[in-house]
């Protein structure tokens, strides 16, 4: 999966499981997460310390691909979703795109779970990688909010 076109063919092939048939881009991007624009996913080279592209065109370890895998499982996952649709209403709504993007993540990983049973255990190692480099950042967050909605945003 060193390489975007290893990375492409798992996505397309999930899509098609589901009845998804538009074409899906993979590239590699200089990011700390991995994004979609529901036609492109972005992932990043290095995600909480594992390596995903070294540069070079040898297989990632065992741990990268779990890595990459989980993070296209969540992308695919908003790919699923109508975007351009929550979006508009985002603006027209004035709703924090950061309430929205938590909704629809746990809408998507709910689904998720449903159509790619066979691949859910990358999703779930993601979800520990990220508790583990992050859980104690979300209880400093969580105790300096002054309020339940800056809470659960995160944002002061």
């Amino acid at each position: 999966m060193q390489d975007t076109g290893m990375m492409k063919q798992y996505a397309t092939d999930l899509l098609r499981r589901v009845g998804y048939q538009a074409p899906i881009a993979v590239v590699w991007a200089d990011d700390t997460t991995a994004s979609t624009t529901g036609l492109v996913i972005m992932m990043p080279k290095e995600f909480y310390g594992v390596k995903l592209n070294n540069g070079k065109k040898n297989r990632p370890n065992r741990r990268a691909i779990k890595v990459i895998k989980g993070l296209l499982l969540h992308e695919i996952g908003h790919s699923l979703q109508p975007l351009k649709e929550i979006a508009e209403k985002e603006r027209a709504t004035n709703l924090h795109h950061t309430v929205v993007n938590l909704f629809l993540d746990v809408h998507l990983e709910r689904l998720v779970q449903l159509a790619f049973k066979s691949e859910i255990d990358n999703l779930y190692y993601v979800r520990k990688l990220i508790r583990k480099h992050m859980l104690k950042t979300y209880i400093a967050d969580y105790n300096a909010a002054s309020d339940f909605p800056s809470k659960a945003i995160n944002i002061n």
